[in-house]
């Protein structure tokens, strides 16, 4: 029989440059559902606690990335994959550097089973990152994206960034 989980992660993970993660050896713990936000779009939960706005992801991403779409000489970081709502509006509206942060592996091995992210994953100007200390920031312009769930998450990360 067919396991979309398996061929969605197989497909997606082969994108994953940067990132060396065994999948096999990562269990799922947390209650992830996906859930429908009131104007349907799909909401990733991790243990009851949605991951996007409920009311429109959409136009969540569009309000976190309207200061960004005319400034390509920044690096834009996206705190969070989420079901990819961010990624997807990065990569699609944004023509400058991208860097994806995401470090819970159960989350990442989640969304990859779940949703076909090939197109975005191959972005040649997106570097997808589990850990921010990795990334060098001296000198660079950057742009910080980070929806409510994920400000949460990396408070004490944010706190000590100044966007330029």
């Amino acid at each position: 029989m067919f396991d979309r989980d398996k061929y969605y992660l197989s497909l997606n993970s082969t994108y994953l440059k940067n990132i060396k993660i065994d999948f096999d050896d990562i269990d799922i713990k947390s209650d992830f559902k996906i859930v429908s936000s009131n104007n349907g779009m799909p909401v990733l939960t991790k243990n009851g606690v949605p991951m996007n706005s409920m009311e429109n992801p959409y136009e969540e991403c569009k309000r976190l990335f309207s200061d960004l779409l005319y400034s390509d000489d920044k690096i834009c970081i996206i705190f969070g994959l989420e079901l990819g709502y961010a990624l997807k509006y990065a990569c699609n509206h944004y023509t400058g550097k991208i860097v994806l942060i995401e470090n819970d592996f159960e989350t990442i091995k989640y969304v990859l089973q779940k949703n076909n992210l090939m197109q975005y994953l191959s972005n040649r100007n997106l570097i997808f990152i589990t850990n921010f200390n990795r990334l060098n920031l001296r000198g660079k312009k950057i742009y910080i994206v980070a929806n409510k769930y994920y400000s949460e998450v990396f408070s004490e990360i944010l706190e000590n960034i100044q966007p330029f």
